[in-house]
């Protein structure tokens, strides 16, 4: 049997705002999100200050938001996605190229899931904020001594149970045990607040999380493809869909592997669920661990990015015109989206990005041109 000692677990929402969509957006928007100019030079400044408070912007406290960082950084991954590695031009293509900010919250949040399954739990909420809505996000390092159907239960627990509290900013005290969809509501309060208009702003969000699951150490054993028993492989699809039904068919049916015949190497993907299984990387020599961190971090960051790009043009496909800030933002996404080899490299991402619903909002995107925008 398979043992773990470290796992990285990822899980975020998405939510697209409505005022690009017809509704009215706020006089004096919190901050400039509503167009090309005014976005290029928050990023800029945002950039130039490497992590600027939400006050160094607005000059207030953010109810939520508390430092704004760059998205990109100088590394393989951005120079791919950018075409190029001139990272003094990222600020001003981040527009074009639809690239949130990162933000760290006034949160501290803590978790209760580590004494139920015997394991240390970390957690760091943050949000992902774009130019058209927002992903509240949490990242959770697990380590401890666990097994894979161990896994499955902590996945399902975290939408299943009230274990998760939020310390008071003010007293410092935490509050009544809440689910991980409970945190992310208190979150988009904040960034409602913060970013959108308050209250007032409407936005559309579907249940379903994002999640990905990677393995960064092991004791022993290995989950090669062909060695599954019946109860692991039924395990990893419920890893990839904590909640409902388990996935119909066969493991094999959502099985994706990085390499051609390799059982060692793989994606189980089903939806927005992701588990990675890279068994060479688990050898704690050289900068193995280094490479699974960043092909977590970049599978999540890129499938939070296409399914924006994905829900902003479900949304936009419902109206008989594009307004002109929408019909860039539009067109940029339908680009993006129908460019799987250009802008994103992760196999589970290509998974995602040639499923035929999304050809199918693309090709509904084609009704509109440029004298049909207003």
């Amino acid at each position: 049997m398979t043992t773990f000692k470290e796992v990285m677990v990822e899980v975020g929402d998405c939510h697209t705002t409505l005022y690009h969509l017809g509704s009215t957006p706020p006089q004096n928007p919190p901050l400039p999100l509503a167009d090309a100019a005014s976005y290029a030079s928050l990023y800029s400044k945002i950039a130039a200050l490497k992590a600027a408070t939400y006050a160094d912007i607005t000059g207030q406290p953010g109810v939520m938001l508390k430092k704004l960082s760059p998205m990109f950084r100088k590394n393989d991954y951005w120079h791919y996605f950018f075409g190029t590695d001139d990272l003094p031009q990222y600020p001003g293509r981040a527009w074009e190229f639809l690239v949130p900010i990162m933000c760290t919250i006034n949160l501290r949040v803590e978790s209760a899931l580590g004494a139920k399954f015997n394991i240390n739990v970390s957690p760091l909420p943050y949000v992902l904020l774009y130019p058209f809505g927002w992903s509240n996000c949490l990242s959770l390092r697990l380590q401890g001594d666990f097994v894979l159907q161990d896994l499955a239960d902590f996945n399902t627990s975290l939408f299943a149970d009230k274990s998760f509290t939020i310390a008071d900013p003010a007293s410092g005290q935490p509050s009544k045990p809440v689910s991980v969809r409970d945190l992310f509501a208190k979150m988009s309060e904040g960034v409602r607040a913060d970013a959108f208009g308050g209250t007032s702003a409407n936005d559309y969000a579907p249940r379903e999380p994002i999640m990905v699951t990677t393995i960064m150490a092991s004791y022993k054993g290995n989950l090669k493809l062909k060695g599954l028993d019946g109860n692991e492989a039924q395990a990893l699809l419920r890893i990839v869909k904590p909640e409902g039904p388990l996935p119909s068919g066969t493991l094999t049916d959502y099985v994706r592997r990085l390499q051609p015949n390799d059982k060692e190497k793989y994606v189980v993907m089903n939806n927005y669920g992701r588990f990675t299984w890279m068994e060479d990387r688990l050898v704690p020599v050289d900068r193995n661990y280094q490479h699974l961190r960043c092909n977590h971090n970049n599978t999540f960051n890129s499938l939070v990015h296409a399914r924006h790009l994905y829900q902003l043009l479900t949304q936009a496909v419902n109206l008989n015109a594009l307004p002109p800030a929408l019909g860039t933002l539009a067109t940029k996404a339908n680009d993006a989206l129908g460019t799987p080899y250009l802008y994103y490299k992760s196999a589970s991402l290509r998974g995602f990005l040639l499923d035929p619903t999304v050809a199918a909002v693309r090709k509904k995107m084609e009704k509109f041109s440029p004298q049909k925008t207003n």
